[in-house]
């Protein structure tokens, strides 16, 4: 059932399940980002079990994402768990019987009349489960939380007793949410949907990591802090330009759109951090690494179709969020928008060989711009060794040259031997990763553009707790 609420405001529709510790997360900061554009939250419990029947996800319905992981990026999003927890101060005990059922759980919310008192329960029920560990499938222990927070019979659609648990508008209502999350096209939960956004069309967002987008789409301009980098947990301007020489390694493959946006976002990295940050591009076959570790060569092709269908939308949405950030940020210190921007058209040939374009880039690392922009913007084919010469010698290089010395030279074959064992070593899953303190108690591996916000807290002194404050000594071989 939808609870009663009494505002014409922007409304997110929160798909949430009680279970998910991403969605726990996301629960602890919708708030602030609905009171920053002024939008009504409509809490709507779901079963993330039911999503994952119905979009067909390669884990099954009683499964976990990280069921399918190979075992580096299982690793890898457990910290990114850690790092999430430790940079928004989410207290977090890892349940020793996750994942509990959370079916009761859920039609308990449904049942509440009230929006806001549907928060309070929410949030009394999070708690509960991950900070106190109880066991919120049991109807005696949900029923005394109930108690705990003060609502009574008057709060409940339904009766309030055990009977409440197998009440069939409550089965309805749990089932019909799951089924709408579906339908707009959640993979997943968290997922935030807005029926009418500035884009004059609705919109779901998946993860609480794209939390920058609902606002964005809700205040019709790009929401971020000073000087442009993404959303961060806390303000950093004060630690910029930095102080001290920091090196960063980015591990990159011509291949991947993803690593695209990704480098395309280092000049921005760089303005904030200043001179005193070294920027090491890294090329690794990308195909190689995903081979070792048991990654398929395609991975969109492995993924379910929703999650495909929705990773396609949300590559454009960052191509055009950067580009209205750079933008905004071009107006703000009063200069004329560069034109460097991401202009992202997907090539007719994928996936892409792209051993000699590495090699080239290693033999002149000047050559990454052209090579980066001709594959993913100007539709170069450039596994083509004529075509990736053609594009090399129109932007100044000698690029018969270059591609005839990438299939003998034997340093530029090492190097990019030796970049794939280094990825190895440190444990990587993919492109681009941002690798910091490499090699230290407080080196961080972050995976995805869509990470750049931790890079720049990283930078700027944060460092994540050690895993101690969160409860999570041992979820690398829990379900997430």
């Amino acid at each position: 059932m939808n609870p009663t609420t009494t505002t014409n405001k922007p409304t997110i529709v929160f798909y949430y399940d009680v279970v998910c510790p991403w969605a726990y997360i996301g629960s602890k900061r919708i708030d602030a980002v609905a009171a920053d554009v002024n939008a009504t939250i409509v809490w709507t419990p779901v079963l993330l079990g039911g999503i994952y029947k119905a979009t067909a996800a390669p884990q099954g319905k009683d499964g976990s994402a990280t069921d399918v992981m190979p075992l580096n990026k299982r690793a890898i999003h457990t910290q990114e768990l850690v790092n999430t927890l430790d940079r928004f101060q989410v207290p977090l005990q890892w349940h020793p019987n996750h994942p509990l059922r959370s079916i009761n759980a859920g039609r308990l919310l449904h049942a509440v009349v009230d929006n806001a008192d549907r928060r309070r329960l929410t949030h009394r029920l999070y708690k509960a489960y991950w900070v106190e560990n109880l066991n919120v499938s049991d109807p005696q222990v949900l029923l005394s939380l109930v108690s705990e927070v003060g609502l009574g019979p008057s709060a409940f659609s339904v009766p309030l007793g055990e009977s409440l648990f197998s009440h069939e508008s409550l089965v309805k209502a749990l089932t019909n949410a799951t089924a709408a999350a579906v339908a707009q096209g959640a993979p997943g939960v968290p997922a935030f949907y807005l029926p009418k956004t500035s884009y004059n069309e609705p919109r779901l967002y998946w993860g609480g990591d794209r939390l920058h987008f609902v606002a964005t789409a809700l205040a019709g301009r790009p929401i971020a802090p000073e000087r442009a980098i993404s959303l961060r947990s806390h303000p950093t301007s004060s630690y910029f330009p930095l102080r001290t020489p920091t090196n960063m390694a980015v591990f990159v493959d011509f291949s991947s759109p993803w690593a695209f946006i990704g480098w395309s976002r280092l000049k921005a990295i760089q303005e904030l951090a200043g001179p005193l940050l070294k920027i090491e591009l890294v090329p690794i076959l990308l195909g190689a690494l995903f081979k070792t570790i048991g990654t398929p060569n395609v991975p969109m092709l492995a993924i379910s179709a929703t999650k495909r269908e929705y990773g396609a939308r949300d590559m454009d949405e960052w191509c055009s969020y950067w580009n209205a950030v750079d933008a905004a940020e071009s107006s703000r210190l009063g200069k004329a928008a560069g034109s460097g921007g991401i202009n992202l058209r997907f090539p007719d040939e994928f996936p892409i060989r792209s051993v000699t374009a590495l090699r080239v880039a290693i033999l002149e690392p000047k050559t990454f711009d052209i090579i980066y922009r001709s594959a993913w913007e100007r539709n170069v084919p450039i596994a083509n060794e004529a075509a990736l010469a053609e594009c090399l010698t129109a932007a100044g290089f000698p690029g018969t040259e270059l591609v005839a010395r990438a299939k003998t030279d034997e340093t530029a074959r090492q190097t990019l031997r030796e970049n794939g064992e280094r990825a190895l070593r440190l444990g990587l899953c993919g492109v681009p990763t941002f690798v910091l303190g490499e090699g230290s108690e407080e080196q961080l591996l972050a995976w995805g553009q869509d990470r750049l916000d931790v890079v720049t807290d990283y930078l700027a002194g944060w460092r994540v707790g050690g895993g101690k404050k969160t409860g999570l000594s041992s979820a690398s071989n829990s379900k997430l």
